[in-house]
């Protein structure tokens, strides 16, 4: 047992020395990513309509009309109202006869005034040199993929495995080495001593911290998991353990499907919307909810199909739903109510709202905020503990060493 206990502990100290600098950017970032939305209004904001209380938004025909008019050498495909002072408008650039190349747009977002369809800003996601209206997509992008799109994903995913494996590790390791009176020793784990020497005070602070928000940290390293190895791990497990095949899974399989479809002539915005709308409403009164107003209309070209989303009144989501322009055939549809979804579709929608704080409210927004900080002190304080071994290992070898040297002096 002391033998296993050893290399457990072996293998918590390299692998968080490893893992340090990675989880101490990821923490980071992450702290600052919880309060993206402020952050963004702050250093953005002609990325936010001058609010108008009572005045209704344009309709989304309507701004998807006016955004066109400003974009002629675009066509749009999509259009949401993304926050109740901001509608993003989704281009597709048209072919440039003079040349038979696709024009740059020269942005991959254009944002517009819900209230009035004029433009309020557009941006090239991820370019930081176009300064601090991408500020925060930069920040993700570093968060993300550490500004490596071929295999900044990947990396980060195994280094999240790597953390979720090592919850387990270092939760075993709070236990005492004995059995004799376990809860008792046991709780010294839990508290931080007063007037602790700074070898102690790290120690408490690196094991306390880490068991008093040990679910949120194995929440945290799981959704890392679930976000960056997607293909590679988490879906197959969640298809082996639930029995349930993954959202991108059947995406794919409805691509394939439609392949052989004919492409949309005109985007009939007044159908999709009447159409998308019915087909929610239908749901409604079966799943216990009460559909609102259109929040978002696109064509998607992959499934050759329309999607449609609402607001749904009291809950934390949106219904969507994605049919057929021909027949209104339903290819995917999105409950609001997560429990008319399937056991791994709920376990992913969680994990994702608690991952990003999203819809959640300012206090748990400041609690993830702050997970950044104490994630980033178990870096500094296990980098601090790891120095301090190691120097006492090296003074102890260098006195062996030099034993017989002192002793033939002494003699």
């Amino acid at each position: 047992m002391k033998r296993f206990r050893n290399i457990l502990y072996l293998g918590h100290r390299y692998v968080g020395l490893a893992m340090a600098l990675f989880l101490t950017i990821a923490a980071l970032t992450g702290s600052l990513l919880a309060f993206r939305e402020q952050i963004e209004r702050f250093v953005a904001p002609q990325l936010y309509a001058k609010p108008r209380p009572g005045v209704p938004h344009l309709s989304l025909v309507e701004l998807g009309n006016r955004a066109q008019q400003q974009v002629p050498n675009g066509t749009v495909f999509s259009v949401a109202i993304a926050h109740e002072d901001q509608a993003v408008v989704g281009f597709r650039p048209k072919v440039n006869p003079a040349t038979g190349k696709l024009y740059d747009l020269g942005f991959t977002a254009f944002y517009v005034d819900p209230w009035t369809g004029n433009e309020l800003a557009h941006r090239r996601r991820n370019d930081i040199s176009e300064g601090l209206i991408n500020l925060m997509p930069w920040i993700l992008q570093i968060h993300d993929k550490l500004l490596n799109r071929n295999w900044g994903t990947t990396f980060v995913g195994f280094v999240a495995l790597f953390w979720l494996i090592d919850c387990f590790v270092a939760f075993y390791l709070t236990f005492p080495p004995v059995l004799r009176n376990f809860l008792r020793n046991w709780k010294t784990s839990w508290r931080i001593k007063s007037n602790a020497g700074p070898y102690r005070l790290n120690l408490d602070l690196h094991r306390a911290f880490g068991l008093w928000l040990w679910p949120i940290i194995f929440i945290f390293a799981l959704s890392s998991v679930m976000y960056n190895l997607r293909f590679e791990l988490w879906d197959p497990v969640t298809t082996k353990v639930f029995g349930a095949r993954s959202i991108y899974d059947e995406l794919k399989d409805l691509r394939a499907a439609r392949k052989a479809a004919k492409p949309l002539q005109k985007f009939d915005w007044n159908y999709a919307i009447a159409e998308g709308h019915r087909l929610i409403a239908e749901r409604a009164p079966k799943e216990g909810f009460a559909s609102g107003e259109p929040r978002s209309i696109a064509y998607d070209s992959g499934l050759k199909a329309y999607g449609y989303g609402e607001s749904v009144q009291g809950t934390f989501s949106s219904g969507y739903i994605a049919f057929v322009p021909e027949t209104g055939q339903v290819l995917r549809y999105v409950s609001p109510i997560a429990s008319h979804e399937s056991t791994s579709f709920f376990i992913e929608r969680w994990l994702r709202r608690l991952h990003t704080a999203d819809s959640l409210g300012a206090f748990y927004q400041t609690f993830v905020a702050v997970l950044g900080l104490v994630i980033t002190m178990f870096s500094v304080t296990g980098v601090y503990l790891w120095w301090k071994k190691y120097a006492v290992r090296r003074r102890k070898s260098v006195s062996v060493a030099t034993a017989p040297e002192r002793a033939g002096v002494l003699s």
